[in-house]
């Protein structure tokens, strides 16, 4: 089936035609967001805004017109990505793009999530030394935050709750070389 046959039928409504699409531009989305960077976003953050710009560039594109899919994609993932990149240096959105949330993830597992409350939550202490551990516990958090890929925190948070690294590496389906890689440079970062 032609690219214009499934995109006609992707605006029609036909997923198996939408996924294909999906799926065949997948890869030029990876290169055209490769260009850019997002202070705390991840390279993912910015695929998936490029496959939210060709999920709408599939949608709007006009199959009658002279111009190319291709090209017309290119110009709405550029415009998302511009866009994405702009709201994010707003001086309104700064609070945001700083905050640490107690509810954010450590580990990217999303059956057995880990999370900053959890770990604060299981200590019972004095107020005094309870104050003294959230403001610990928000500066490490921080740190990680920003100099930790999200592999490597999830890695580390599973390996300080006592996980091997076959046990990570088989709940993460990972193999164990790239978990221990993942823990050397996360030591490394902490040294």
């Amino acid at each position: 089936m032609s690219e214009k046959e499934l995109l006609i039928k992707a605006q029609q409504g036909d997923d198996e035609a939408m996924l294909s699409l999906l799926e065949a531009h997948r890869p030029l989305i990876k290169r055209l967001v490769k260009h850019y960077y997002i202070k705390g976003a991840e390279t993912e953050d910015l695929i998936q805004e490029g496959m939210i710009a060709l999920f709408q560039a599939i949608k709007k594109y006009n199959v009658d017109a002279n111009t190319a899919f291709t090209t017309f994609l290119n110009v709405v993932v550029r415009n998302r990505i511009s866009s994405v990149i702009e709201s994010t240096g707003r001086l309104k959105n700064q609070p945001l793009n700083n905050a640490i949330f107690y509810s954010e993830g450590l580990s990217e597992d999303s059956e057995h999530p880990i999370t900053l409350l959890d770990q604060l939550s299981t200590r019972k202490e004095e107020p005094e030394e309870l104050v003294i551990q959230h403001e610990e516990t928000k500066e490490i958090a921080e740190f990680i935050r920003k100099q930790f890929s999200s592999f490597e925190r999830t890695v580390l948070a599973y390996h300080l709750l006592g996980y091997s690294s076959e046990q990570i590496a088989s709940k993460l389906d990972r193999t164990v070389k790239a978990v221990e890689n993942a823990l050397q440079r996360a030591r490394k970062k902490l040294d």
